[in-house]
């Protein structure tokens, strides 16, 4: 039934199916020596036989099978701190119920005999671990019939395993009949398991469990408590408390990790906030601000001239000649040279104001404070001369001059930003009419109407 589920599949899965036969095929042949040693010596208790060796064997293909699908412990500590928690409560049980007890029997029975029956219940710890890890990663690539056979396999193969070791090796008890029953459900379900994949093409694909958060941040507590409880129904020896020492300290560790890891989202959140502000603020060209957040800047500094009394001038400016760069030389030189005008802007917006982008080839410059009417026309000058200097682009030299429009505010006089932006841009469309290539300034006066107080022709 699982050589066509073989062929069927590639990579990972079909050597996880592989790993699946050779535990099977193990098995079968542990179990014909079982059968073949009863039939001729009779069933003893507590020995060792040949069938051992092939049963360890299939065990541990079957081990390595689970742990090879999707299987990543220590992506992260805190998940290797929950492991490592699972892990010791899922043994501690097991030493309190199943191996002491074969422990005291060591003397009597021989080391070898008690080391052997030793690895039947450490190989179900790993199959039950690597279940459980499967629902705490939830990345398993395995179908989700499949998963749901193999669960119920390696269940009613521990369930059989246990049962012969407390029954048989434990009280001594040389008839055991429900451990072929079981035994033979966990081939069963194997091969149900195998079979499932080939039902549907769909149900062979590989299928990502969104794993319950809530089992996954519970589970390592759940066995704190367990291991907690257990004392007061059964003796604890040395290694059940050092155990419980090794589960506090992980969980410590895992305590410690989580708010590690939050820290760490909580930064990389508010990095991510302050690159969208920063996003939403800023043309993504030039890196100056957009128009939304110059509008704000206008606002405010409204407010702080008029509080402090304090002279500030608006720049509305834009580019002469700059459809005939894209027309020329596309307009990849044309968005390259927009952002070494917004480079060169760069030494007067740390010096002076605030400096952005409107759309297209406009800018806008807001100069508070300005020491007086002579520093605002100085500021405009070298608006001027810095824009007309040459840019090199893609070895090609590139010429453009500029036509600036400037407004002072009248700061003891209500202005609205509207007001203000539109003084500035009626007084660079006077400069454009002129010819461009000069500044035109404007005072706002009583009735908020333009008076062109000084000019550069």
């Amino acid at each position: 039934m699982l050589v066509p589920v073989i062929r069927r599949h590639t990579g990972k899965q079909r050597r996880f199916w592989v790993y699946i036969v050779c535990g099977l095929l193990f098995n079968v042949i542990a179990h014909y020596i079982k059968a073949f040693d009863n039939w001729t010596v009779g069933p003893k208790v507590f020995d060792i036989r040949a069938a051992d060796l092939f049963y360890l064997v299939g065990y541990l293909f079957l081990v390595i099978s689970l742990f090879s699908v999707g299987f990543r412990l220590g992506k992260r500590i805190r998940y290797l701190a929950d492991a490592i928690t699972i892990m010791t409560t899922l043994f501690l049980l097991s030493w309190t119920y199943v191996i002491k007890p074969m422990y005291a029997q060591a003397e009597m029975s021989g080391a070898l005999i008690w080391i052997i029956n030793l690895m039947y219940p450490l190989m179900d710890i790993l199959m039950l671990f690597a279940m459980i890890m499967w629902k705490y990663q939830g990345d398993i690539q395995v179908s989700r019939a499949a998963q749901f056979w193999l669960i119920l396999g390696i269940l009613s193969c521990i369930a059989g395993d246990t049962y012969f070791l407390v029954n048989s090796v434990i009280n001594d008890c040389a008839v055991t009949p429900l451990i072929g029953p079981l035994w033979s459900m966990a081939a069963f379900f194997l091969l149900l398991a195998g079979r499932s994949t080939s039902v549907t093409p769909r149900e062979d694909k590989p299928v990502d469990i969104d794993p319950d958060k809530r089992i996954r941040h519970v589970l390592p507590y759940i066995g704190l408590m367990i291991l907690t409880i257990n004392p007061f129904l059964h003796p604890s020896d040395l290694v059940y408390k050092l155990g419980l020492v090794l589960v506090v300290g992980a969980l410590v560790i895992r305590q410690i990790m989580l708010i590690a890891e939050r820290e760490k989202l909580l930064m990389q959140v508010n990095d991510t906030l302050e690159q969208t502000e920063y996003m939403a603020r800023h043309d993504g060209l030039t890196q100056l601000l957009n128009r939304w957040a110059f509008s704000e800047e206008l606002h405010g500094t409204i407010r702080r001239a008029q509080e402090q009394n304090q002279m500030t001038a608006l720049y509305y400016f834009d580019l002469d000649g700059f459809k005939p760069v894209n027309d020329r030389y596309g307009h990849q030189i044309g968005d390259l040279l927009l952002s070494h005008i917004a480079a060169r802007l760069s030494p007067l917006i740390e010096a002076e104001g605030i400096c952005a982008r409107l759309g297209g080839d406009e800018f806008g410059l807001i100069l508070y404070p300005a020491a007086s009417k002579q520093h605002i026309r100085e500021v405009a000058d070298f608006l001027c001369e810095e824009l007309a200097a040459p840019f090199e682009l893609e070895a090609k030299e590139i010429r453009v001059t500029t036509s600036i429009g400037v407004a002072i505010l009248d700061q003891r006089k209500e202005v609205t930003a509207a007001e203000w932006v539109r003084s500035a841009d009626n007084a660079m469309y006077t400069s454009k009419r002129k010819g461009g290539n000069q500044t035109t300034i404007v005072e706002m006066n009583d009735d908020n109407s333009d008076v062109i107080a000084m000019k550069n022709e």
